[in-house]
């Protein structure tokens, strides 16, 4: 079962508090006609041509990026969908969001970039097929339009779906009034597992594989193979192999979205922007899924923009820290459109002010898993709130976070002593980051689940106590 501004104003790197905006004087941008903003659910930022990765999974995103900007170091909020999503949408992060479990709702108090979009002039759609942002978790506001139908299970393909009620939304409004700006959200879930395989891929259909891992196996039976040890190299290939396989049929209904704003003579004049709410693990660090940790794999997503005329930059690679929640106030000032109250993202679109910007990560669930993550130049800490103890990194010289180093053996005092104290200094922005957010707390009334859903939930390892 799937269960499924032109005035910007941001968060420091230390925490939650606003700081000053920028004067303005900058040269006014022409707004775009329309915005469309695809997240691709459980998407590896590294398993992208255009970052990388060496399998034909991506040729449209790959040919959007070759004119667009390719953001390359961003991160998300959360490792999974409510809390990343919604923090997307808002600008804020999850702890002022009050996500935390598989119940919590966006709650009301922030203001959704939806919401701003419509109430100075937009039309706003979306369509979506994951539970986790359907209406009933209160994703819906803002949206003159809102399609969650295709929230159907994990073993469900819906790209084509989504993807059909996205592009009659998209004329629906062009007809209503071709002069007036759009906003369309299309939210993908085909690559969540479990993992069906595409044989219109070229590296889908049949296999000389003929191992337990089968299209469309359940995830709670995946990961039964795993703790029995019974999921070898080959198996893990196959895998990997059927993930790609959704990656490329989102791919391909991202192609029907492009080709329609081609049909309409809306591309060059339409700001489209992809991203995913998180990753996926494959064994990296010695388990399957997401939710549970902050690691890279989980946690560093894909972002790329499409700019309109007259707005963002040349196409290129931008190496800048960014975070998934700087969409929002980017968005906002490429459409012309002030934000309400305080953001805790910042616009990509701002001038680079030399400062070596912090971004933080969190999750938190009623399974005992309390973690949250700060990133500063090369530096990375985990803390972990539940067990009590930080996890360091450096990620220039250990990429896939692997090596913790407070845990390293053979270090000298003087080595111990220096990483102690950059831990403790991360630990300190880490805690007034987190002070800020529950000082800006907003708790939404849960979503009632019953029995079946949460049994369900459990057995995809979003477990509910």
């Amino acid at each position: 079962m799937r269960l499924a501004a032109t005035l910007l104003v941001w968060l420091p790197a230390a925490g939650c508090t606003p700081r000053a905006a920028p004067s303005p004087g900058a040269p006014a941008r022409a707004a775009p006609p329309a915005i469309v903003l695809i997240v691709v659910d459980t998407l590896r930022r590294d398993h992208l041509g255009c970052y990388g990765y060496a399998r034909p999974t991506t040729p449209t995103l790959d040919r959007l990026a070759a004119e667009a900007t390719r953001f390359d170091d961003v991160r998300s909020a959360a490792p999974w969908t409510t809390p990343s999503v919604g923090a997307l949408l808002t600008s804020q992060f999850p702890t002022s969001l009050a996500i935390e479990a598989t119940s919590s709702p966006l709650p009301d108090g922030f203001a959704t970039l939806p919401e701003l979009l419509r109430d100075a002039g937009w039309s706003t759609a979306a369509a979506v097929s994951h539970t986790f942002v359907s209406a009933r978790w209160r994703f819906d506001r803002g949206f003159e339009r809102f399609d969650d139908s295709n929230a159907l299970g994990h073993g469900a393909v819906t790209s084509d779906a989504v993807t059909e009620r996205g592009l009659a939304f998209l004329d629906a409004m062009v007809a209503a009034d071709p002069a007036k700006p759009l906003f369309l959200w299309l939210h993908y879930f085909d690559v969540h597992y479990d993992y069906v395989d595409d044989p219109a891929w070229s590296g889908g259909g049949p296999r000389d594989y003929a191992g337990p891992v089968k299209s469309a196996l359940e995830f709670g039976e995946l990961t039964k193979l795993l703790r029995r040890k019974q999921l070898g190299e080959r198996d893990l290939a196959e895998v990997v192999r059927l993930y790609d396989a959704e990656i490329a049929r989102v791919d391909a209904a991202i192609a029907k979205v492009v080709a329609r704003l081609r049909e309409l003579g809306r591309w060059d004049a339409t700001l489209l922007a992809v991203t995913a709410d998180h990753g996926e693990e494959f064994l990296d660090h010695g388990w399957l899924g997401h939710l549970k940790t902050l690691h890279e794999e989980l946690i560093r997503v894909p972002l790329i923009v499409k700019w309109p005329a007259g707005v963002g930059p040349a196409p290129g690679v931008d190496a800048r820290p960014a975070a998934t929640i700087d969409l929002m106030p980017t968005l906002l000032e490429a459409a012309g459109v002030a934000p309400r109250g305080t953001l805790q993202g910042r616009s990509l679109l701002a001038p680079d002010d030399g400062e070596t910007r912090a971004r933080f990560a969190e999750t938190k669930t009623t399974q005992g898993i309390a973690l949250r993550s700060i990133v500063v130049g090369p530096w990375k800490l985990v803390r972990d709130d539940a067990g009590d103890r930080d996890h360091l990194y450096r990620l220039d010289r250990d990429p896939a976070g692997s090596r913790d180093l407070l845990a390293e053996a053979g270090l000298d005092e003087r080595e111990r002593a220096e990483l102690a104290t950059r831990a403790k200094q991360l630990r300190a922005r880490l805690d007034a980051w987190r002070a800020g957010c529950e000082a800006a707390r907003r708790i939404g009334e849960q979503v009632e689940l019953s029995d079946a859903e949460r049994a369900a939930l459990r057995a995809i390892g979003y477990g509910e106590e």
